[in-house]
């Protein structure tokens, strides 16, 4: 098995990347936890303002997580979401096509979250997919794997090398 390959974006990225994931699960997680106490406490109105915490934690996760960091070894891809990293057997992705903005990518694969299906959606399709723009380090050297794996699955039924 041969180490696995990474493919970042610039040094930008992580200024944003990691606040923005850490605000949304805050928004989330401890936003909601704070409504539910104060509720209990003393106000049930407030409930009212999860509708705020759930959507701007929803937006700002899918706006954190647009552009994933993305690591390729024998058995597919790892795709960096919020905290972790999920993994996309080569045998699960479906399509590569031009995203709606600019230059961007779609990816889409059936082993992804359903909040991926919000990425997948900008390809007007209901399957999950995650975006790559050029700007990932070795962009042509990723694309180029996932579009030969794609097309070896395509003819021969699988992702696997023969």
């Amino acid at each position: 098995m041969r180490r696995a390959a990474v493919y970042r974006y610039k040094f930008p990225y992580h200024l944003v990347f990691w606040p923005l994931n850490f605000l949304a699960i805050l928004s989330l997680v401890g936003g909601t936890f704070w409504c539910v106490w104060i509720a209990i406490q003393d106000e049930p109105k407030i409930l009212i303002s999860l509708l705020f915490f759930i959507p701007a934690g929803m937006l700002l996760l899918f706006f954190a997580n647009l552009y994933p960091e993305i690591k390729t070894d024998d058995r597919g891809l790892l795709v960096r979401f919020s905290l972790g990293w999920l993994r996309v057997k080569w045998d699960d992705v479906e399509s590569v096509m031009p995203g709606l903005f600019f230059d961007d990518m779609l990816i889409q694969a059936r082993s992804l979250t359903t909040f991926h299906s919000l990425y997948g959606l900008i390809g007007l399709s209901p399957v999950p997919g995650f975006l790559i723009k050029p700007r990932i380090s070795n962009y042509r050297k990723l694309m180029t794997l996932i579009e030969m794996k794609l097309k070896m699955r395509n003819q021969n039924g699988t992702g696997e090398e023969l």
